[in-house]
């Protein structure tokens, strides 16, 4: 539970108060490319702001000139269920976390990601800061734990599909990663944490600053493997009802589920896309339930080919078409 006071939120500078990062030694060797790693993060097991504990720790040991990109996806609550049965809120939380804890937890709303809280069982007056609020994501490479520099800006609210990408320097020793919380005990909802090895691509725009090791894009570029990054396991969509053929004036019901490794993906967006003849557009757009799934109900008039898409990210349905006599 997160305990409703002036600054519990706020992000902490962290400038001077950062150890200093070893610089990328000048002409040094791109380092090897390491094999991707997927960790579930339990967003109520990184023990107190007084007694940090590691949630989640990588297998491997990031070695000193190694660099890491961690992408962090999903969303979660700060306040057990009970707090929101109460029907008041402040913000626009999911209905439930993306990554769901064990079903042996009482889950309810979920209304904070790894960089921001959006919804609160409180009414705005009572919550200390405007929300979106940036939130409480902290890693120790070695250093101590600490809020990770974001790879790309992230603008005033959250993401879309809830996932942000940081850079990370190695110096010796696993990652570990945790929510920073004053009492976590009653948190649900896990996040989903990617860990790949930074590329050359990486550096692009204001990227290579955030390894806080290099002089430029240029020697960023030059340090990092110049090869193509792993890619972060998404969601899929499966696509449980739907006929191929009808006829003209009759009704007919499409399904399908947002899914993701650890299960329903339920804070997502699934938008029925449609096409004719020429060019694509958005016919509904619509939330999942706790399973993930969506249903809608059409009357089509003219054969039309379509397809669902999660909204935010490249994840779609095979396209199916139905045809209308």
């Amino acid at each position: 539970m997160e305990r409703v006071r002036a600054g519990s939120l706020a992000v902490a500078v962290l400038g001077a108060a950062l150890a200093v990062l070893p610089a990328a030694p000048a002409g040094a060797a791109a380092p090897p490319v390491a094999k991707p790693e997927t960790l579930w993060l339990d967003t109520s097991a990184g023990g107190t702001a007084t007694a940090p504990v590691p949630a989640v720790r990588t297998a491997r040991t990031w070695a000193t000139g190694e660099y890491a990109v961690v992408v962090v996806r999903g969303t979660y609550s700060k306040w057990g269920a009970d707090f929101w049965r109460h029907g008041t809120v402040c913000g626009h939380p999911d209905r439930s976390a993306q990554a769901p804890s064990s079903p042996s937890v009482r889950q309810a709303y979920a209304g904070s990601d790894a960089e921001w809280t959006f919804g609160v069982p409180y009414a705005c007056p009572q919550f200390p800061v405007a929300l979106p609020a940036r939130e409480g994501l902290q890693v120790d490479a070695g250093a101590g734990f600490q809020h990770p520099a974001l790879l790309t800006a992230v603008g005033s609210r959250p993401s879309p599909d809830h996932a942000y990408r940081y850079a990370l320097a190695g110096s010796g020793h696993r990652l570990a990663l945790r929510i920073q919380d004053s009492i976590p005990g009653d948190n649900y909802g896990l996040l989903q944490v990617f860990v790949r090895s930074a590329v050359a691509a990486d550096c692009a725009s204001t990227g290579w600053q955030a390894f806080r090791s290099f002089a430029s894009a240029t020697a960023c570029r030059a340090a990092l493997p110049a090869v193509r990054a792993a890619a972060a396991p998404g969601a899929s969509i499966l696509v449980d009802a739907f006929p191929r053929r009808t006829t003209r004036g009759s009704a007919v019901v499409l399904r399908a589920r947002a899914r993701a490794t650890a299960g329903a993906v339920t804070s997502a967006r699934l938008e029925l896309w449609t096409r004719t003849t020429g060019s694509w557009h958005r016919l509904r757009t619509l939330r999942p339930d706790q399973t993930g799934s969506v249903s809608v109900r059409l009357v089509p008039a003219v054969t039309a080919s379509y397809q669902w898409r999660v909204a935010g990210t490249r994840t779609t349905s095979p396209v199916r078409v139905l045809t209308v006599r």
